[in-house]
C-alpha cells in the first residue's frame, strides 16, 4: 500500500513540475480609454428600455479580460471615475460591488440612473445591497428631470424583475420625493408616447402623485393618462397590477384564464366640483365614456340629468350614445318616487 502511495506522489509532482504558471502564460487584463469613452456615450445615449441589453459584454470592450482583472480595474476607475458606470456591467461580481461603491457622481443621463437600478435586480445578493447605498448617494444629487425620464420603465419593472426585495424599497423613496413626483406629473402633463396612462396607474401606488391628480385629468396632452386620473378620482381609490394569476372558467373541466391581479388604495384628494363636466365635455371618447358611466351611476342624484343625458344622446361616440340610452331606460324619475 505504501508503495502505491508513493507512486501517486511521485506522478502528482512530476505533474505539476509538467504544468505551466498560468499567470506567465495568460495575459494580464488592460483597460482601453477609447472603448470607455465610446461605451460610455453608448449608455448616455440609450433609451430607458435599452441598458438591459448591455449586459456583460458592454463592460469587456473596455476592460479585456486576463490576468489582474480586478486590480486593473480598480486602478482604470481611480483614473477615470466615470469608468464606474460602465464597470457596473462587468461580469464579475466584485467588479461590479467595486464599480458600485465608487459611485459619487450624479447619474447625468437616463441610462446611467438605469444602469444603477438594474443593480438594484443583480443576480449577487451583494451587488444589490452595494448598489443600494449607491442610490442613497447618487440620487439626491441627480436632476429630477433625469429621474422622472426613468420613470415608465422602472415602474414598469417594479412587479416584473424578481430578485429584487427590499432593494425595489429604494426606487419607490426616490420617486415618492415631491421634486421628482412634481417631474413625473410633468412628464405625464406634456408627454406624447403611448403607454403614459400605465405610467401613472402604477406611480398611483404612492401618494406623492395624488395631488397632481385633477391637473392630469384635464390638461394632460394624452387621453389615456386623462382617463386614468379622471377614473381614479371619480372611484376615490387608486387601483395597480401587480402581476397575474388564474381565475376558473369551469373547475369541473379544469378550464381557466389569465388575469390581472391589482391591489389598491384610498386616495388622499377630493373631486373637483366641476370635473365631471369636464369629462362630459372631453375631446376624447374614451374619457367621455368614464364620465358617462359616472352620470349612470349617480342618475338619480343628478338634478340637471334630462339635460346632460340629452347631450350624452347626441355624442359622436356610439359607445357615449349607448350610456344615454340606458339612462333613459333606468332612471327613476321624481314622480315614480313619490308614486312610490
Amino acid at each position: 500500500m505504501g508503495v502505491v502511495v508513493d507512486f501517486i506522489g511521485f506522478v502528482l509532482r512530476r505533474s505539476r513540475r509538467r504544468i505551466p504558471d498560468l499567470r506567465s502564460i495568460t495575459p494580464v487584463a488592460t483597460f482601453d480609454e477609447r472603448a470607455f469613452h465610446d461605451a460610455l456615450a453608448q449608455l448616455d445615449g440609450a433609451q430607458a428600455s435599452e441598458v438591459l441589453a448591455l449586459r456583460a459584454g458592454f463592460a469587456a470592450q473596455c476592460l479585456e479580460y486576463g490576468h489582474d482583472r480586478r486590480r486593473v480595474a480598480g486602478v482604470a476607475m481611480q483614473a477615470h471615475p466615470d469608468a464606474a458606470w460602465v464597470l457596473c456591467f462587468d461580469a464579475d461580481g466584485y467588479v461590479r460591488e467595486a464599480a458600485l461603491r465608487r459611485l459619487t457622481s450624479p447619474a447625468g443621463s437616463t441610462g446611467r440612473f438605469v444602469a444603477l437600478a438594474l443593480r438594484l435586480n443583480d443576480w449577487v445578493p451583494e451587488v444589490r445591497a452595494e448598489a443600494s447605498h449607491a442610490l442613497l448617494r447618487v440620487w439626491p444629487l441627480t436632476s429630477p428631470d433625469v429621474i422622472a425620464s426613468t420613470a415608465p420603465y422602472l415602474l414598469r419593472q417594479r412587479f416584473a424583475w424578481r430578485r429584487w426585495g427590499e432593494e425595489a424599497l429604494c426606487i419607490d423613496e426616490v420617486l415618492s420625493n415631491s421634486d421628482v413626483a412634481a417631474a413625473v406629473t410633468s412628464l405625464l402633463l406634456q408627454g406624447r408616447s403611448g403607454g403614459l396612462g400605465r405610467t401613472l396607474s402604477q406611480a398611483l401606488r404612492l401618494p406623492a402623485y395624488d395631488l397632481g391628480l385633477a391637473k392630469l385629468a384635464v390638461e394632460a396632452r394624452l387621453p389615456d393618462v386623462r382617463a386614468m386620473a379622471m377614473k381614479a378620482i371619480f372611484s376615490g381609490k387608486a387601483i395597480w397590477p401587480v402581476g397575474y394569476g388564474w381565475a376558473w372558467v369551469d373547475k369541473s373541466m379544469g378550464e381557466r384564464r389569465r388575469v390581472v391581479l391589482t391591489e389598491s388604495r384610498k386616495l388622499s384628494v377630493q373631486e373637483p366640483l366641476d370635473l365631471l363636466e369636464a369629462g362630459i365635455a372631453d375631446r376624447s371618447a374614451l374619457v367621455r365614456k368614464i364620465a358617462a358611466d359616472v352620470v349612470i351611476e349617480r342618475m338619480n342624484d343628478l338634478p340637471d340629468i334630462v339635460e346632460i343625458a340629452s347631450r350624452l344622446a347626441n355624442d359622436r361616440s356610439a359607445a357615449v350614445r349607448d350610456r344615454a340610452d340606458y339612462i333613459r331606460r333606468h332612471r327613476i324619475a321624481p314622480a315614480d318616487v313619490i308614486e312610490r
